[in-house]
């Protein structure tokens, strides 16, 4: 876990207290209102993260049982298992599903509930490892103005990405295969069990390993199940999640990138998560962005653009 991320240091307390603030807005409502709550809820911190800023996730979390916070150790990758193998509740699970949910994104109230129905209606046919993941999300682009004074919305408009992080899961026979779903690339979503594709990268093929080494262990065929087989949408069934677009964030030209967005207009806009607009309300005046801010974005998206541009332009001269 890296202090500085896409130049960004989240530990700063500028940064910081802007990730608390939607965090109390969109995440943590979102995961106190899960229709289902069995589950462990494992909050991952930065070892260097002051005291008093734990102490204040902590006092927002305690109203939850299950609910613990981790110091992220270096020396413990998030892919590997041996770090969540202290949570694991029950003395010997047959399966171990974790799940991605960032601080500033909100699951809907019927995540928990689907998937664990999902995996119970597999029954005896389902595999030894799966993923579940979220095509179609709801974009919250956090830019108060007169005209949108909660923000917009948007359809998700970055096509490439067929699968988003937010509520991306790993379900794995436990304990023979050892990572979760921190080892997976979200993108690869659909593909990464397809045993008939080739791993395409060095970063794949150290994963298939990974679950090679696991499926020997557990005697396990993972080719005989078809990619349709390993991977579930969920969103049909729980509805989207919310992510959300603000300038405090390593992905943050998502919100100055053209996509087809209208004003929010109150818990309608997003109708199947729980946020909390009191807290919205509260911060409202933090989600305003100067015209320096929002020019300094585009400038930065205008460079990436003409360098991507340019290494297309190298490689085919090549």
């Amino acid at each position: 876990m890296s202090r500085l991320r896409g130049g960004l240091d989240p530990l700063a307390r500028g940064a910081l207290e802007h990730r608390f603030r939607i965090f109390e807005v969109a995440c943590l409502p979102a995961v106190l209102a899960q229709t289902d709550q069995d589950f462990t809820w494992v909050i991952v911190v930065d070892r260097d993260l002051p005291e008093a800023q734990r102490e204040r996730l902590e006092a927002l979390t305690a109203s939850r049982p299950r609910t613990v916070i981790h110091t992220y150790d270096p020396l413990r990758p998030l892919g590997d298992i041996a770090w969540l193998t202290p949570y694991v509740e029950c003395p010997q699970p047959d399966y171990l599903l974790s799940t991605n949910l960032d601080d500033d994104d909100a699951l809907p109230r019927r995540f928990a509930e689907t998937i664990h129905t999902l995996i119970a209606e597999r029954g005896n046919q389902i595999a030894p490892v799966e993923t579940f993941g979220a095509a179609k999300p709801l974009e919250w682009d956090l830019e108060v103005t007169n005209d949108a004074p909660l923000g917009y919305r948007a359809p998700w408009h970055r096509d490439t990405i067929p699968v988003v992080s937010v509520g991306f899961s790993l379900l794995a026979r436990y304990p023979a295969y050892e990572l979760t779903v921190m080892r997976i690339p979200h993108n690869t979503a659909r593909t990464i069990l397809d045993w008939t594709r080739p791993a395409g990268n060095e970063r794949i093929e150290e994963i298939r390993t990974v679950l090679a080494n696991g499926a020997a262990q557990a005697g396990d065929a993972l080719d005989d199940f078809e990619a349709s087989e390993t991977f579930s949408d969920w969103v049909p069934r729980a509805g989207s999640p919310t992510m959300t677009n603000h300038q405090i964030n390593i992905q943050g030209d998502r919100l100055f990138e053209s996509k087809k967005r209208v004003p929010v207009v109150g818990p309608e806009s997003f109708p199947d998560v729980t946020i909390d607009w009191e807290a919205f309300h509260r911060y409202a005046q933090y989600f305003q962005i100067g015209r320096r801010t929002r020019a300094s974005h585009l400038v930065r998206r205008a460079r990436q653009l003409l360098y991507q541009a340019r290494s297309r332009f190298r490689r085919h001269r090549r």
